[in-house]
């Protein structure tokens, strides 16, 4: 059995350990797991990488300004959340590889498709978003996903394809001979394992939300992990709220409470 992949029935990893599994806060934010790198970056005492993992974070619009122009590639993000593409674009061009970037910074909208199941469908966005050009196509539990030119419309060539949380049959067979990254939003890393490892195997970023989930994810798989603490997890509401049925609830425990999950 590869090493990676290979269970620790010890425990579970708790923040220490997951704080101590990078030797500094520049090495966490280069990892992708921003709350680490921000924890960090506070205890060593660098406002430069406190403030690109506040950027990271979700906190954009205060933390845009605080970084030295130029030094990191967090600050061309905070700039194109801000609609400032023009800057973003030339504050990447000091970066290596990133080219294709500044090309798509400079186009109209940047044109996503966006697969997902019935779990997710609430993170595709319902309404049109400005500098986007978004097809969106749900694929069921049962079904199986047609070829991309079937999924594609005519005349649209995606710049990315982003998978929310679907995997094997209910992909498309021809997803990986896209000229693209291809981004997987994953969910239950470890209990569906089997099921997912094919795929994220070949995706060119994996998407989570918990520094818990990157320290796993970043140790199965060879791609890019990059995890947002701020993002939203919208849902529908369940039916049963919506009864009559009523009950006192003194506690109430779900996931995992002791472990740094959404962190």
């Amino acid at each position: 059995m590869d090493h990676r992949l290979r269970p620790n029935f010890e425990r579970s990893p708790n923040l220490q350990d997951i704080l101590d599994s990078y030797g500094s806060a520049k090495e966490a934010l280069a990892a992708g797991n921003h709350y680490i790198a921000l924890l960090k970056a506070r205890a060593e005492n660098v406002p430069e990488i406190e403030n690109a993992a506040l950027i990271m974070c979700g906190v954009i619009k205060k933390n845009s300004n605080g970084l030295k122009s130029g030094t990191l590639i967090q600050e061309a993000y905070g700039q194109w959340c801000l609609g400032n593409n023009v800057v973003a674009g030339e504050i990447l061009k000091n970066f290596q590889g990133s080219s294709n970037l500044v090309s798509l910074l400079k186009k109209p909208a940047i044109n996503v498709l966006i697969l997902y199941g019935p779990h997710t469908k609430h993170h595709a966005p319902a309404e049109e978003l400005e500098g986007f050009e978004i097809i969106r196509a749900m694929v069921k539990r049962d079904e199986t996903a047609p070829p991309l030119s079937d999924i594609i419309p005519r005349g649209f060539q995606p710049d990315a394809i982003i998978v929310l949380d679907i995997y094997g049959q209910r992909l498309p067979n021809d997803l990986y001979d896209f000229n693209g990254p291809v981004i997987f939003l994953n969910y239950d890393f470890d209990f569906q394992l089997a099921y997912q490892h094919q795929d994220l195997q070949r995706a060119d970023l994996i998407v989570g939300n918990g520094a818990y989930e990157h320290y796993y994810l970043d140790r199965i798989y060879d791609c890019p992990v990059s995890v947002f603490p701020a993002i939203i997890l919208p849902f529908e509401k369940p039916n049963i709220l919506q009864t009559s049925y009523k009950k006192d609830i003194d506690l109430l425990h779900t996931g995992l409470s002791f472990t740094p999950t959404m962190r």
